[in-house]
Order: structure tokens, then sequence, then C-alpha cells
């Protein structure tokens, strides 16, 4: 069931930059109350926040950890006390294959055996990345599937989207990631697109739960559960990413044994 967005609220994680802080300006610029749950903000969040402290509606900020169960309950907490009810939940704080958090860096980071976890999944999937970033990706697309039912029997719709190669900090604060990247070739999809089509995703009738969206430079389409033919356009891939393969790899000769 599409949702109205005039005086509800949405709780958004990784709303301090990116994707999830042009979605947050949408849902302001749509009469959305926005929490912003998340570990900081950018200066362009921190404004945001500024701008609407007395206005209606308004956005605040809560500092999150999402991977602390507790950090978040405090975020949907504070949803409620301050704005009497939560209408709209986008959980899209997430990490890129970080070293500190790596399959094939083990126990160089954060993760190690005392942990018993990988920092990347408890934030991409566990919140609700060459290979762990994948699977949590798949890990949300089967999970979005699951759910589409509940439109129908509690109408309520959980849809997601699948963003190409986004021009986020995750990307541009990285210098590693950024020399997969090659500007004469490869095209960046804006978090504006994407923010776009999350939107779209809330108040369009057509997009029924369980749709999934993928987004690129300049085209959208529907995600099919089987058969599909896999990312469609520009804006999908990074000429350069075997390099992070290779690197990735080498990251496994160089820790064997340790």
């Amino acid at each position: 069931m599409a949702a109205q967005l005039k005086d509800k609220t949405a709780l958004v994680t990784g709303a301090g930059s990116g994707i999830c802080l042009a979605f947050a300006k949408l849902l302001l610029a749509n009469g959305c109350n926005v929490v912003i749950a998340d570990l900081q903000l950018l200066p362009e969040a921190q404004s945001l926040v500024t701008e609407t402290t007395d206005a209606k509606p308004k956005a605040i900020f809560k500092k999150t950890d999402v991977t602390d169960w507790n950090e978040l309950q405090a975020a949907f907490d504070i949803a409620l006390e301050e704005f009497g009810g939560l209408h709209i939940v986008c959980p899209g704080a997430g990490i890129f294959e970080p070293l500190w958090s790596s399959f094939f860096n083990f126990d160089g980071g954060v993760d190690n055996n005392s942990t018993s976890s990988y920092k990347t999944l408890d934030i991409n999937v566990n919140h609700p990345i060459l290979p762990i970033y994948s699977a949590s990706k798949h890990a949300i697309s089967g999970f979005v599937r699951c759910l589409a039912p509940l439109d129908i029997s509690h109408k309520i719709r959980v849809n997601a989207v699948a963003p190409g190669i986004v021009k986020t900090p995750i990307w541009t604060q990285s210098k590693d990631k950024l020399l997969w990247f090659d500007d004469n070739v490869d095209t960046w999809v804006t978090p504006e697109e994407v923010a776009d089509v999350m939107l779209d995703l809330i108040v369009n009738d057509e997009w029924v739960g369980g749709t999934i969206l993928e987004v690129g430079s300049g085209n959208v389409r529907s995600v099919q559960a089987f058969n599909d033919p896999g990312p469609q356009g520009s804006g999908h891939q990074v000429s350069n990413a075997n390099e992070a393969v290779v690197n990735s790899f080498a990251l496994i000769k160089e820790r064997f044994g340790k």
C-alpha cells in the first residue's frame, strides 16, 4: 500500500551522508519528519538538522551504531517520543568491504575469533563487500522477497533499491576504491537518482511489496526474482574491479597461516 508522506515520520539509518541523506531531503520536502540515525553527520547533513530545528517537518539526529541493538532501539524510541509515531523505516546504513572488516583480512581488523562475527554483515545484513558485500546484498534481496505478502496481509510494504556505482563517501573517501573507477569509461550514479526511486517505492501504487528496483545512471528497472539478466545500462560497473580481486587474494597469501 502506498504511503502518504505529509505529517508522517521516517527513521533513516546512514542518512549522515550519501544516498540516505539525499533521501532524507526528499522526505522533508514532501512533508515527512526524519530521524537520522548514524555515527556522525557530514556538514551538509548537520546543516539540514540545524535548518529544520524549529520547522515542520523537521529532521533530528540520533547518534547510532547500527550494530548495537540498544542504540538502534533508542533511535526508534526517540522517533516515538519526538513525533508521536513512526511510519517509514529505511535501514540504509552500509559499508563496502573495509579492511577493518574483510573476509580476506580476518584477524587483521575488528573481526576475530573473540568477536565471532563480521562487522560488515552486522551492518549490511543484521541491521535491517566483494564476497561479503555480495552475500549481504543477496541476503537483503531474499529478505525483501520473503516479506512481500505483508503488503496484502498487513498493509506493510517492504521494497528495496539495488543501486549501481553511486558517488558517495564510501567511494570518494577511499583512495583505493577510487582507483577502480575510470573517469574516461565508467559512469557514476548520483545519490539523488537513487533517492528519487526510493521515494517512488513509497508513494507509487505500482510498486507492490517485494519489488526491487535497479538504479543505474539514467535508468531504472524492476529486478526479477527468476531469470533476471543482471544489471542493465550504465552506472553498474568499474573498469578496474579486477584490481580489487587481485588485492584481496593477495591478502590471503599475506595472512595465510597467521
